[in-house]
């Protein structure tokens, strides 16, 4: 299972990284994917360009927080249970930077597998804004 899996994050991220080197700017509709499951990255991409979307897809926190920081999408799906950093760390992270820079609010919509209980995660951000930390 192991080696379909490094074999599937080859065929999904090399080719997708040698083309994100060549564009700086995305067109609209530009969605950022972190998930590090390829299966769910391949059927999640594939239903999201069916509906004209671009979709660009990291499998770890490290490189989700490097590709925010470094190209404009529209939204993010974020896996909140990541290699590297925890999406919960990214989004706090990528808040802070957020903030700093002045640059525009980025929704960001959290995926997971597991089943959790929902309990606030930023009880102090605005009120027009729906967070949630699932423990």
């Amino acid at each position: 299972m192991r080696k379909i899996t490094k074999l599937l994050y080859r065929i999904l991220f090399s080719e997708q990284e040698d083309n994100i080197k060549k564009q700086k700017n995305f067109p609209k509709n530009s969605i950022l994917l972190a998930e590090d499951n390829p299966i769910i990255v391949r059927s999640i991409k594939s239903l999201l360009a069916q509906r004209g979307y671009h979709v660009t897809a990291v499998e770890d926190g490290s490189k989700t927080l490097n590709y925010l920081k470094s190209y404009t999408y529209d939204w993010v799906l974020l896996d909140l249970v990541l290699p590297e950093v925890e999406g919960i760390d990214v989004i706090k992270d990528y808040r802070c930077w957020e903030k700093q820079t002045n640059k525009p609010y980025l929704p960001v919509f959290g995926l997971t597998a597991c089943p959790f209980k929902l309990t606030p995660l930023f009880p102090d951000i605005s009120s027009n804004t729906l967070s949630l930390r699932f423990s």
